[in-house]
């Protein structure tokens, strides 16, 4: 139950509450019988098995790997991004992301290596059947595409 009845502490998180068991199964399965792994350990996904998290300095506020990104774009002029994002996404929202690219410490013209698409889903648009559709496609493309580009340089 929850700690709090203002639900301010859920107990649970809804997001993930009804896709977490078969995600689990079908991960566990894949891996013994597509991959062939051979392991008594079971995959955990978000348990307190892999929790806490360790963020390094975002122990200290939040995730930021802004300048991650921008180093690696800077090193490296063939690297091609390509970020994708749910409109009703509350985990990562996508305003945040625009935001992180629009002061991103790089020249603008880097920014044309940057691909962003949106989807009518949130955080997991993958569970979203139009969509996993749309981001299947879109993978598609981004791939081609970048790789085309590394092929002609």
């Amino acid at each position: 139950s929850d700690r709090s009845p203002q639900g301010e502490y859920p107990a649970t998180d809804p997001s993930y509450n009804a896709i977490l068991p078969p995600y689990t199964s079908a991960i566990n399965h894949y891996l013994r019988t597509g991959l062939g792994v051979e392991s008594t350990d079971v995959y955990e996904v978000l348990t307190p098995k892999v929790h806490p998290w360790k963020w390094g300095d975002a122990n200290k506020g939040y995730v930021n790997v802004a300048g991650d990104l921008a180093d690696a774009m800077r090193a490296n002029p063939a690297l091609r991004v390509w970020i994708s994002n749910g409109y009703y996404d509350l985990a990562t929202p996508f305003s945040a992301t625009e935001y992180t690219l629009s002061h991103l410490p790089v020249a603008r013209t880097d920014l044309k290596r940057v691909s962003m698409t949106y989807y009518h889903a949130g955080h997991m648009m993958y569970i979203h059947g139009q969509s996993l559709i749309e981001f299947t496609r879109d993978a598609a493309q981004f791939y081609a595409t970048t790789l085309g580009k590394k092929q002609r340089t």
